[in-house]
């Protein structure tokens, strides 16, 4: 008996404390936090085993953060002005170095939370109540369609614009004092200054401090950043042009951002074909309701105006068939999170407007819809894991290779991969700057190869001084090839000929032919490289070599005819 008198005390003074912190904190900042950490528990989950990205690599062993290699602070990116997260990276490499990659990765994550309780923030400040904010922002803490920009690792300067650009339209929405004034400047500053989406977020900066402030507060807000972004551009940004889309193909532009903004509604719901009516209704809600709040009406409108702003700028850096990078999932992720005040005036429209439904049926629905987003959102969340770590592990198991082939002897021959990864240089993220801080795992068989038919083969116009005289053999070709250091010209019998070259410590043949392209692959034991495939001068000679050791090297041509083939 007393025991029982124990547990409903117990159980009165828990109901009691539970009570008494909702009361304190109010159940949406609670709603709000609980979904914030299970997403980060979550993402942290998913990407176990990742490492890094070929642009966290590029940003660490080529911009600043290892002496001697650095390309400066201020040159461009692919079109973009990094300078922040250059500074980022040099602060970040020598507390975690290279042998794992979470600690990059929760960077990204970190961001995209701020991201959530800046836009939780602004909603606030726009006349929308706690509860309407967190029902708004909820959802994009779970953002599949977007979720490649904090799952991956690569978009963490996207990330970093758009963070500081919402911390910039708060400061603003507090007061227009002097020191607000300034701080927002400041932050809209950083913002440009640390990817393209600085751009978007001036943008929509710029259009709410004209619906709310004026001309004059606009310019003395925004102008800072803009005059900051052209003078950066006419100094360093022109070395690279992003722009796909010119001439007649501009007349593409409203189909390629009407594709990329109803893409993005649509895998953000699930539901097939619901874009177009999703991006009408959004449009439609702050123009038609009219007793809207101003400030609520003025944010969705700047949203979406910063929202067009974005999907223009991936369309025009993406072409005519701009698909891929319009419907990019890191760029849909800026879209619709400066869409998410348009998603509260057509929640808040939907209340209004709605029939009355019998007692507990709006409950259940919220319900469903929300049980259906989430599992679709963690769905898309678990595809952009995945594919993050196939391409990190991927990465990885080539530098823990090409470690192994280093510790053998070999030579890199080509530093750069071809693909997307060309932005890294092996040579820098194996020199020993950078060598004590990677992954201390042995390299198997198959990650030596590997590594070995990336970098440790060579083709190019000049000679790698590797000549030696190593058994040659083909059957593509009108007669044997000779032994020795023979140079002779062959005519090949076969449409793609072929030539197999036994390692040795090295080797290297010089072949003059008719071909555009070049195979190149490595074989040991049993085992069998990727192929990789260089681009060759037609009639040209070019130099193959490999520093490979005990291997063989097998040369493919996509060209018959007359052929010269040198071993000295």
């Amino acid at each position: 008996m007393l025991m029982g008198v124990r547990a409903r005390r117990a159980a009165s003074t828990a109901g009691t404390s539970l009570d008494s912190v909702v009361g304190r904190f109010g159940w949406p900042v609670l709603l709000l936090s609980a979904a914030l950490l299970f997403q980060l528990m979550l993402s942290l989950v998913m990407i176990r085993g990742a490492w890094l990205t070929a642009d966290p690599l590029y940003y660490i062993t080529e911009r600043g953060a290892l002496p001697g290699s650095d390309e400066g602070l201020l040159a461009s990116h692919r079109g973009h002005w990094l300078s922040v997260p250059f500074l980022l990276y040099r602060v970040l490499f020598p507390l975690f170095g290279l042998s794992q990659g979470w600690p990059y990765s929760l960077v990204s994550l970190l961001l995209h939370l701020s991201v959530v309780v800046m836009l939780f923030a602004s909603l606030r400040r726009a006349s929308w109540g706690s509860g309407m904010a967190a029902v708004t922002v909820v959802p994009v803490v779970f953002l599949g369609a977007g979720a490649q920009a904090y799952i991956s690792d690569h978009p963490l300067p996207l990330l970093l614009s758009l963070a500081l650009g919402l911390a910039a339209l708060l400061q603003f929405s507090i007061d227009a004092s002097r020191v607000r004034v300034a701080t927002g400047a400041v932050l809209l500053l950083l913002a440009v200054m640390s990817s393209g989406v600085g751009l978007v977020v001036l943008v929509t900066t710029t259009v709410w401090l004209l619906l709310r402030r004026g001309l004059r507060a606009a310019i003395m807000g925004t102008a800072p950043a803009g005059l900051a972004f052209l003078t950066w551009f006419a100094a360093f940004g022109r070395d690279y042009d992003r722009v796909r889309l010119e001439g007649w193909d501009i007349l593409a532009l409203p189909k390629l951002a009407w594709v990329g903004a109803t893409t993005a509604l649509e895998r953000a719901s699930g539901v097939p074909d619901s874009g177009a009516l999703l991006l009408c209704l959004l449009v439609g809600a702050p123009l038609l309701l009219r007793s809207l709040p101003r400030e609520a009406r003025d944010l969705a409108w700047a949203g979406q105006v910063g929202a067009l702003a974005q999907l223009i700028l991936s369309a025009i850096g993406g072409g005519p068939e701009g698909y891929p990078p319009v419907t990019e999932s890191r760029y849909a992720y800026v879209a619709l999170v400066l869409l998410a005040p348009s998603v509260a005036v057509l929640v808040h429209a939907a209340r209004r407007a709605g029939p009355r439904l019998p007692r507990g049926a709006p409950l259940v629905l919220s319900g469903v819809l929300a049980t259906t987003y989430l599992l679709n959102a963690l769905d898309l969340q678990r595809h952009e894991a995945d594919a993050f770590v196939s391409v990190s592990s991927g990465l990885r198991d080539r530098v823990v290779g090409t470690l192994a082939a280093n510790k053998a002897g070999e030579r890199v021959l080509t530093a750069r991969s071809n693909g997307l990864d060309e932005r890294m240089n092996v040579k820098l993220v194996t020199s020993k700057r950078v060598a004590w801080t990677l992954p201390g795992e042995p390299a198997d068989a198959r990650q030596r190869l590997e590594a070995e038919s990336e970098f440790f083969v060579g083709v190019s116009p000049d000679t790698f001084g590797l000549f030696a005289p190593r058994p040659a053999v083909s059957v593509s070709f009108d007669q044997p090839l000779l032994p020795g250091k023979a140079c002779a010209p062959y005519r090949t019998v076969s449409d793609h000929p072929e030539i197999a070259v036994d390692t040795g410590g090295g080797v290297e043949i010089a072949v003059k032919s008719p071909s555009t392209q070049v195979t190149t692959r490595l074989e040991r034991n049993q085992r069998v490289s990727t192929s990789r495939t260089w681009d060759v001068a037609s009639g040209t000679p070019v130099h193959i070599a490999t520093t490979a050791s005990d291997a063989r090297l097998v040369v493919s041509f996509d060209r018959a005819g007359e052929y010269t083939i040198c071993k000295h």
